[in-house]
Formats: structure tokens, C-alpha cells, sequence
């Protein structure tokens, strides 16, 4: 444009009558008042842990321990209600969906973008989980913002939004979630294999076959108010912070909610899981054309509700089953790059447990992995472990519990989390460093003769097929 142009344009602009933007009203939080002050009717010092515990009038129960782990940060975790055990084995996926949906829901009066900008600079945030038997709010804050923290959780507890843009963000992701389930062996293992083991009960995997795009936030909402808004409440903080200032901030807050059930159902019928004891070998395939797979070997153990001091060495003889592993299929057959072991032991379903080696690799070996994991627990059972696979899987494992001892994640999880309604937890804490001194050769070599015998394995195969397979639709 010319300069003329450019006068002509200004000089034309002048005669077009301009409006002042309007301002924005910053909207204010809208949940700073959730009744009178709570009152704490009991108070219990446990001092060998320096832990605190409070029962408010309203049936809150909350767990505090001050640290110095980490500097002006602080960890909250509200359990609340059954999880898991309380989901609709008729809506599959709901779990899954739940995660996913909860948080960007946001609140009655709140969109998820509301509360970006309402707590901008703010050290605070709420994340949600659905266990095996309980639900989970959480965060991670700071002791200036710990109100705030504190307020947004008691927000989502007492006016969680179900705000359908989030179904509707959802929905966009179903047809990416639905390719992974069927395209990468990780997936497969995430959605169908969980549920296998599990005695195809369908609470638990992904479910394929557009069951996902079934749910909606009234089902959602149906399933989860209750929870949120009756069930049992345990809240725990540890960080850096005194706790009469914390108890303060709870009365206005927690201890301020509507009464809560203090009473948990025993959820016996949902509790029941078991392992398919009848299977020997099962294969999962899945259409790539890569050619990669991920085999996997289980051998069912036992729960976390019994005996510690076993579910500590069977987490051990873990760390020895994946030294074999991978001495044999990543130094001898050159197979994998990441073999491993872990034991897995359950908190909610009596007797339920699993010890598994895995190996990714290529599809064209891994009947042969499989056969030979399956050996090495074998030799384990038959021969034992010897003094220096012991060292070699304890001496990590106790430099580990030294530096856990000194973190809040573990303080909270492990110890605190649920600590007034299984008190055992608090002796699992005493008593953590020195068993793990006190294990012997000959109780891992009768762990591994009771446990990784053949015929108690179970081979699963995650592979690729050279032609293309009907859908598994076992999971639908």
C-alpha cells in the first residue's frame, strides 16, 4: 500500500465509532464455606512414627505426618468408598472411563478451564483414581497454598461438574485408545491379558468392541455421587507443615463436610477373583506388521492381607527370577533387551496373587521364551537360590528402603494411606528394614519350591500373526 493508501484507511477509520472491550469479571472460587467449624472428637499420637491421628465428628478420619523430605511441599490422598469392588460389571470400562472423565468434569460451578484460571500461580490440583477397593483423590502443594489444596478437594467430593465437553474430548480419543488395544502388544497386555488373569472378570482390562463409547457421564455420575459424596473418608497429609496449623485448615474444610458413613462394607461377593488355574498356555494375537512380542509367565502366589513377612520374600525371589531371566534370554539367546520379574500381591481380593516373568521380543522366538522361562522357574523350585543371587537381589532393595524411608510418596501410600482402617500397615513400617536383613537362602529356595513349579505356570503369548485375525471379542 501506498502512503496515500494508508492515510485514506486511517482517515476512513475515525468516522467508525469504537467500543470500549469489555472487561472480564474475575470470577471468584465458589467453594470456600462448607459449614461450621468440624470438631475433632478423637486424637492419637503415634510417636515411634510421629504420626498423628484425628477423627472429626462427621466421620472423617485423617492421618498426619510433619517431614523435613522435602522442602515447603506437601502431599494430600483422600480414600474414599470401594473402588473397584463397587463397579457395574455390566458397564465395562466405566473404571477407565471414570479416570479419564473425573478431573476435566470439573465442578458444578467451574469448568476445568475455570479453575486453570481461578488457581493460576498456584502450587495446586486434584488428581483421581479408581482402585481395586477404594477411590483416590489427590495432590501435591505447598504449605501457602494448602488451604486452597485442601478447599478444591472438598469441592470435587461435595460438587463434581460431569460437564459433558469432557465425554465429548473422550469420545475424540476412543478410536485411538481401540487401535492401541489391538495394535501394540502393550496394549494387549493392558486390556485383555489383565482380564484373563483375573478369571475374565470384567472389571478388569480394557473392553474392545466400541463398549467404551457405551458409557456416558449420567452412568458416571449414577456410580460415582454416592462415593463422593457418603462413603467412608480417609485423608492423609505428610510433608512440611505443623499440625496444629493443618488441623486448623481441616476444620474448615474436611471436618466441615456433611456427616459421612463410618462404617465400610465387607464387599465379600465383589472380593471374590481367582486365577485360571486350568490354563497352561493362552495366546493373545494381534495384527502388526512388526513382528514384535511380549511374552509373559505366571505363576499365581498369594494376597497382601496375610502374612507381610511372605509377600516380602516373595518380592525378592522376584528379583532373583529376573536375574536368570535375564542371564538366559537377553546374554544367551539375545533376545530382549528388558526382561524382568515382579510379584504382585492384592490388597483387596483374598488370596489373590502373581509372580510373573516377562520378555519382549520377536514373534518368530517367543514360544521358545516362553518354554524357557518356564524352565528357569523350574530350576529355581528344584535347586534353590545360592548366597550370591541373594546378595545380588538384596543389597539394591536395602539401599532402596533406606532412601523410601526418607519419601513422602512412600510415607503416604504405603504407611499412612488407609492406616486407621488397617492398623497393620503402621507395623508393616516398624518392622520393614530389619526383615528385609533377616532373609535367608533357604526361605527363598522354599518359596521358589512352592510357588515356580512347571506345573503350576502359566505361558501367555502376545504375538503377531502372518494373516489377519478375527477381533477377540471376549472383552466386549
Amino acid at each position: 500500500a501506498t502512503e496515500v493508501d494508508v492515510s485514506k484507511i486511517f482517515l476512513a477509520s475515525k468516522q467508525s465509532a469504537v467500543e470500549a472491550p469489555i472487561e472480564e469479571v474475575q470470577q471468584d472460587f465458589a467453594y470456600r464455606d462448607f459449614g461450621a467449624l468440624g470438631q475433632v472428637t478423637d486424637r492419637k499420637e503415634i510417636e515411634d512414627l510421629g504420626i498423628t491421628q484425628l477423627t472429626f465428628k462427621n466421620g472423617v478420619r485423617v492421618n498426619l505426618k510433619p517431614t523435613d523430605f522435602e522442602k515447603d511441599s506437601i502431599r494430600v490422598a483422600a480414600f474414599f468408598g470401594g473402588g473397584k469392588l463397587t463397579q457395574p460389571k455390566d458397564q465395562l470400562g466405566i473404571d477407565m472411563f471414570t479416570s479419564s472423565l473425573f478431573e476435566a468434569g470439573g465442578l458444578e460451578k467451574h469448568s476445568a478451564d475455570d479453575l486453570q484460571r481461578l488457581f493460576a500461580g498456584k502450587n495446586v490440583g486434584v488428581g483421581f483414581a479408581v482402585d481395586d477397593d477404594t477411590f483416590v483423590l489427590s495432590g501435591r502443594t505447598t504449605s501457602e497454598d494448602l488451604l486452597d489444596q485442601l478447599q478444591l478437594m472438598c469441592a470435587h467430593l461435595v460438587a463434581p461438574g460431569y460437564r459433558e465437553e469432557a465425554e465429548l474430548q473422550m469420545r475424540k480419543m476412543l478410536p485411538m485408545i481401540e487401535k492401541q488395544i489391538e495394535t501394540l502388544p502393550q496394549g494387549v497386555m493392558q486390556a485383555k491379558v489383565d482380564r484373563f488373569v483375573h478369571g475374565d472378570d470384567p472389571r478388569f482390562g480394557i473392553p474392545g468392541g466400541g463398549a467404551l463409547a457405551k458409557l456416558s457421564m449420567p452412568m458416571i455420575k449414577a456410580w460415582l455421587d454416592p462415593q463422593l459424596k457418603k462413603a467412608p473418608l480417609e485423608l492423609s497429609l505428610v510433608g512440611e507443615f505443623e499440625p496444629s496449623q493443618v488441623i486448623a485448615l481441616l476444620q474448615q474444610t474436611f471436618g466441615a463436610l456433611p456427616d459421612r458413613e463410618t462404617t465400610r462394607p465387607n464387599y465379600d461377593e465383589s472380593r471374590q477373583v481367582s486365577f485360571p488355574m486350568d490354563v497352561r498356555e493362552k495366546v493373545f494375537p494381534y495384527e502388526s506388521k512388526l513382528g514384535k512380542a511380549l511374552t509373559l509367565v505366571y505363576w499365581p502366589t498369594t494376597d497382601r492381607r496375610g502374612e507381610i513377612g511372605v509377600v516380602r520374600r516373595l518380592s525378592v525371589l522376584s528379583s532373583v527370577l529376573e536375574d536368570r531371566i535375564r542371564k538366559q534370554i537377553r546374554e544367551e539367546l539375545g533376545e530382549a533387551y528388558s526382561p524382568g520379574a515382579h510379584h504382585v500381591a492384592s490388597d483387596a481380593f483374598p488370596g489373590y496373587g502373581v509372580l510373573f516373568g516377562m520378555s519382549p521380543g520377536s514373534t518368530e522366538k517367543a514360544d521358545l521364551v516362553a518354554s524357557r522361562i518356564v524352565e528357569i522357574g523350574a530350576k529355581l523350585a528344584a535347586e534353590g537360590t545360592n548366597a550370591d543371587e541373594l546378595e545380588r537381589s538384596l543389597k539394591p532393595v536395602q539401599t532402596s528402603l533406606k532412601e523410601q524411608r526418607r519419601s513422602n510418596a512412600y510415607w503416604l501410600t504405603s504407611v499412612l494411606g488407609r492406616s486407621q482402617e488397617d492398623a497393620r500397615r503402621l507395623d508393616w513400617a516398624r518392622t520393614l528394614e530389619a526383615d528385609f536383613q533377616n532373609i535367608t537362602v533357604d526361605e527363598i529356595s522354599a518359596l521358589a519350591k512352592q510357588y515356580l513349579g512347571a506345573d503350576r505356570s502359566l505361558k501367555v503369548i502376545i504375538k503377531t500373526t502372518d494373516t489377519p485375525t478375527p477381533a477377540d471379542d471376549s472383552n466386549s
